[in-house]
């Protein structure tokens, strides 16, 4: 309690002021962002957030105040019209991590890895080597990190850092375009992108999404693998897509598969197959 409860406290005063506001705010503590179309609409959401600062008697610091800007650097990310792409300071701070000497720094990686987890494509699947490491070895508890570090865990370590320091900027959803939802899964995890064209034609990722399998969705068969990475890409970008006027478009690493077609067969036509756990998929899709 007392002191170290103030930053919750202070973020539950900013929500109520976000209450009062109909312009596009966003904050974290006293990190606040105020996002418009055009200049002129800018001024007047400045105005009327300034006019809740002054009726509240909160004080701002000028020098950490920025006003209309075309990008900014905000919570480790940059963020202008053409996307959300991690901050250049922390690639800088990636590039210089060292091979985790134990499990701590492992662990400490591995978190890093997941805040930015939305910019890495199969995240989880290629971090499932390292996560390995981190249980705890019953048989032999005095078994160091070194002891235990193997090729696939170097490989998996060097990857991550290369997804990071070459994560893509992912566009700002259109809520007037389709969505593409690409799903994928493999022996150790489910994947799926949320994608929309540009007037071009050309695809941009808008978020990533994975996630490890558990032991027993490890023995699925491809097809009910690729199924359940189905229901997760849905699931995890529901948000997104659920209520949107334009339709959703699903792709599949794997959709010239004769086994996956029937599953999607199976959805139009309402006959589900007797494998309980294909059922169980499409009655969630």
């Amino acid at each position: 309690m007392g002191i170290q409860s103030c930053p919750i406290g202070f973020q539950k005063v900013v929500d109520q002021l976000k209450r009062e506001l109909t312009i596009r705010m966003w904050a974290y503590l006293d990190d606040v962002v105020i996002a418009s179309q055009n200049e002129e609409e800018h001024l007047r959401d400045i105005e009327a957030f300034l006019k809740i600062v002054v009726k509240y008697g909160m004080t701002l610091k000028i020098e950490k105040c920025h006003f209309g800007k075309s990008h900014i650097k905000y919570l480790g990310y940059t963020i202008s019209k053409d996307g959300i792409s991690i901050d250049p300071s922390v690639i800088e701070k990636v590039q210089k991590i060292e091979v985790p000497k134990n499990i701590k720094q492992l662990q400490s990686f591995l978190g890093f890895c997941t805040v930015y987890r939305r910019h890495i494509e199969k995240q989880a699947d290629i971090a499932a080597p390292l996560y390995d490491l981190t249980k705890k070895d019953e048989k032999n508890p005095k078994t160091t990190l070194k002891d235990k570090w193997k090729q696939e865990h170097q490989s998996a370590f060097e990857e991550l850092k290369h997804r990071l320091t070459t994560a893509p900027v992912l566009a700002a959803p259109r809520f007037d375009k389709e969505f593409i939802i690409d799903t994928d899964a493999s022996s150790r995890g489910i994947s799926a992108i949320l994608i929309q064209k540009d007037e071009f034609e050309q695809e941009h990722p808008i978020a990533y999404a994975s996630r490890s399998l558990n032991k027993c969705e490890a023995k699925y068969p491809s097809v009910e693998s690729e199924a359940l990475a189905i229901v997760f890409g849905i699931q995890h970008f529901r948000p997104y897509i659920e209520g949107h006027l334009n339709t959703t478009e699903l792709k599949e690493a794997q959709q010239n598969s004769q086994e996956l077609k029937a599953i999607y067969d199976a959805l139009k036509s309402g006959i589900f197959p007797k494998n309980l756990t294909e059922k169980r998929k499409i009655e969630q899709l």
